[in-house]
């Protein structure tokens, strides 16, 4: 879709969530607005892109702007990418920078007729027009201390290999206690049950995170979670405070809210905590319900957590999926222990996957 073809007020309403800071992920904007002059002038005033490297690329004779923007990865943390774009015609450029085409710009056999400097105003004494790589591999061949630096990345990933190595046998070797205490969550039927065997498990050798439990508990047992579930978050002991906006996104947000009963601390505590949940609830409600919110999904393998199913299988992969309610930024997990359903669920589209620390060792 081209960017005029977008309806008015589509672009209003991702604008606005821009304006509130609804969305603080480059990658939250869906693809074909990127590139509106609106959202990237917005997303530039708020830190989430900046140019970087721009200019004429003579093989594809086409304009280019490299970018770094902000992005989060399947943990939640932020981090820094680089995306680049192309434009067909010097008035597209020229467009998308709003006239910034001279600080770290290349334009090396580019030729810049005296129509288009006239109609652009170009300062021709402030047009690189040499490469904006200086240095050659000469540069860098005798370099003792780029070959150091190189051998000593090379040992650093070695070392990291290493120890992924010894991490996964170790979740192998410790596989049957980790499935024993996900037996123990699965088989609770009342909030009481769940919060005892959370405490007991708390107070145990077995490190695995309990959000992983509580998640498996939710997709096991589906509706029939419900209950137990909202009795347990309301205590809010950990990971409750993880779990009770994301379950405005795996059942009906106004029941969630009608059961939401938050008793853990003083009374502004407690009314600060039920306060939030009645905001996001309303929220997702004027947006038109959950299904209209916009959403990021990322598929990832799981070393630090065990399949669980019939066969002998340790592995574990998980799709997180994370949804931007203006300042709500709420995480979902689902693990899955075999491969094909994972693949499934992401729609055959691995392209937003980490499966790096999938090792497929045959380890006994």
């Amino acid at each position: 879709m081209n960017v005029k073809d977008i309806p008015n007020e589509e672009l209003k309403n991702w604008i606005n969530k821009l304006k509130k800071k609804g969305v603080l992920d480059y990658f939250g904007i869906p693809e074909e607005y990127r590139s509106n002059p609106q959202i990237v002038k917005l997303q530039r005033e708020q830190g989430i892109r900046k140019s970087d490297k721009k200019g004429y690329d003579i093989m594809s004779d086409r304009f280019f702007v490299d970018e770094k923007v902000v992005s989060f990865n399947f943990l939640g943390e932020q981090i820094e990418k680089e995306v680049s774009l192309t434009f067909d015609s010097f008035e597209q450029y020229f467009d998308f920078l709003n006239g910034d085409i001279y600080e770290n710009a290349c334009y090396f056999q580019f030729y810049f007729t005296d129509e288009i400097i006239t109609k652009y105003s170009i300062d021709e004494s402030k047009l690189n027009k040499t490469s904006l790589i200086k240095e050659t591999i000469d540069d860098y061949l005798n370099d003792e201390f780029i070959i150091q630096d190189l051998n000593n990345a090379l040992l650093e990933e070695e070392e990291k290999k290493k120890e992924k190595v010894k991490r996964f046998q170790r979740i192998r070797k410790d596989k049957e206690l980790q499935r024993k205490w996900l037996d123990k969550y699965l088989k609770c039927e009342t909030s009481a049950e769940l919060a005892a065997v959370n405490d007991r498990h708390e107070k145990s050798k077995e490190d695995t995170d309990a959000l992983f439990f509580f998640w498996k508990y939710i997709h096991y047992h589906g509706e029939k979670a419900f209950e137990p579930i909202m009795e347990f978050v309301s205590t809010g002991k950990y990971p409750a405070y993880f779990l009770e906006h994301a379950l405005c996104f795996v059942y009906n947000p106004e029941k969630v809210l009608e059961k939401y009963n938050y008793s853990n601390g003083a009374k502004s505590t407690i009314s600060k905590y039920k306060s939030k949940m009645k905001n996001l609830v309303k929220k997702i409600t004027s947006i038109g319900g959950k299904d209209k919110i916009s959403s990021q999904t990322i598929g990832f393998f799981d070393s630090s957590t065990i399949g669980y199913s019939f066969e002998n299988n340790t592995k574990s992969y998980c799709v997180k999926t994370i949804y931007q309610v203006e300042e709500f930024r709420i995480p979902l997990y689902e693990y899955f222990d075999k491969f094909e359903d994972f693949v499934a669920r992401l729609g055959n589209n691995l392209s937003n996957c980490d499966l790096s620390n999938d090792l497929d060792l045959d380890i006994t």
